[in-house]
Parts: C-alpha cells; structure tokens; sequence
C-alpha cells in the first residue's frame, strides 16, 4: 500500500488529493473521502478508513477542500464547496483504473457534500459519518430545518449508509426510505474508529458487487 498526495486546480484555488493506493491491481471501485467543516482528512478516521479500503483493493483518495488547502477553518458556501469536488473529481478519477465506479464517505458536513453531489458525480454508492442531521436554533430563534432532503435526494440515485453516534447532538436521522442506518453506542458526532470500519466494510460490499455487476455484463 502506498500514497500519493497532489495538488488540484479548482475554481476556488488549490484543493489537495491524496490517495490510497492498494499493493495490487486495484479493482474497478474508487472512494473519495471528504471532510468536515473547520477540520480536514488528516483527521482520524478519515485517514484509517482509506488504509482499510486500500487493503481491500479500493483506491481510495481523501480531498481537500481549497478553503482547507489555503488554511481558512470556516467553509465556503455550500454552492461553491459542492462545485469545487465537482471541477475537482476527474482528476480523483484518473487515481482509479479507467471506468472505475465512484463510492462517496463524509464525516459530517463532507456527508452533506457527498449527498448534495452523487447524482452529478454518478456515485453508486454514499456512506456518511456523524451526519448533521437537525441544525442547533441560534439564540431565541426558531428550530432550523432539517437536512432529511439531502439524505432523501441521496437515496434517489444510489444506496446510502449513515453510521450515526448514539451521543450525537445533530440528532438522529428518522428512516428514509433507501437509507440505512447504524447507530454507534456511546459515540458523539465526532465519528469514532469503529464507525469508520462499518463504512469501510459496507464501501467494500458495495464494491464486490459491483465487480459481479460488470463481471456478468462482460460476458458474452
């Protein structure tokens, strides 16, 4: 297993890619790992759930978002955090054998992102950790609306998984339909170890079918 990190050139400026990459031949699957507002994928789990997928024959790249690479904490709009992995992700492609399938896995807002952008990125697959389901109401204001939409428009295109802490103080998301769920016992938002194991595990299930899928396709 190796790694290799790159610069990426978007609309909003420099986002960083690294990448995971298996000993052997990769197979026809690639993760993109995406981060959490004011934090980046150096941060555990993110960096432990790729070693595990490249384990399992799957490239997996963790990106960084531009407002990360140029040292800013607080994110740029949703719009243009979504445009930038957009404008970014045929470059992450070209990390993967060509025609790989593309899975998505985001801790926190990095979830909100791959949810918003798996319908224009054509992913199979969305895992999210810690997902921030019901927003806190500012002081004397009313409760904001949930994020159950962006769940919900996910699951209109592909599976989706949300490893959710049973601590976590964005709540739990209600079942919607094409999303399943996996509450971690004790945990918080901040996604733990074991969390980022059910997605990993999942991601590669999702994998070994989508080998079967194209596997009986090429067949004459």
């Amino acid at each position: 297993m190796a790694t290799q990190t790159q610069l990426i050139e978007t609309s909003r400026g420099p986002a960083r890619a690294t990448a995971h990459l298996p000993a052997d031949e990769p197979g026809p699957f690639l993760v993109v790992a995406l981060h959490g507002a004011g934090t980046d994928t150096a941060r555990t789990p993110l960096p432990e759930l790729c070693d595990a997928l490249a384990e399992r024959g799957i490239v997996a790249v963790r990106f960084d978002q531009p407002y990360r690479v140029a040292g800013r904490k607080a994110p740029d709009p949703a719009h243009l955090v979504d445009r930038a992995l957009v404008e970014a992700a045929p470059q992450l492609k070209a990390f993967a054998p060509e025609g790989a399938a593309l899975g998505l896995v985001g801790r926190s807002s990095g979830a909100r992102v791959a949810c918003r952008t798996a319908g224009e990125l054509g992913a199979v697959a969305v895992a999210c950790l810690g997902f921030p389901y019901q927003p806190p109401a500012r002081k004397g204001g009313p409760l904001p609306a949930d994020r159950g939409p962006e769940l919900a428009l996910a699951a209109r295109r592909c599976p989706v998984l949300v490893v959710q802490g049973s601590r976590d103080q964005f709540g739990m998301p209600p079942e919607i339909a094409g999303v399943r769920l996996i509450v971690e016992p004790a945990a918080g938002h901040t996604p733990t170890l074991a969390m980022a194991e059910h997605a990993a595990g999942w991601l590669s299930g999702v994998a070994r079918e989508h080998k079967v899928g194209r596997a009986a396709f090429q067949q004459p």
